[in-house]
């Protein structure tokens, strides 16, 4: 390998890199989910952030996980 090769491999990091760094910016949703503790206040969460309330009863082993 010379150093044409080393150089043209690190720009094209770079690009990949810089790519990535820019579409990070339009996944921004986040969903936050509580199992249990129906009788806590609901939290306050700034914009575009969901919140879900899950009892442990409503909890289905197939989706969330299981708990022994």
């Amino acid at each position: 390998m010379n150093d044409d090769d080393g150089m043209t491999r690190r720009k094209l990091l770079t690009s990949v890199l810089a790519l990535g760094l820019c579409m990070m910016g339009w996944a921004d949703a986040l969903t936050v989910y509580r199992i249990g503790g129906s009788s806590l206040p609901e939290p306050e969460f700034e914009e575009g952030v969901e919140f879900v309330q899950l009892e442990w009863e409503e909890v289905d082993a197939q989706q969330h996980g299981l708990i022994d």
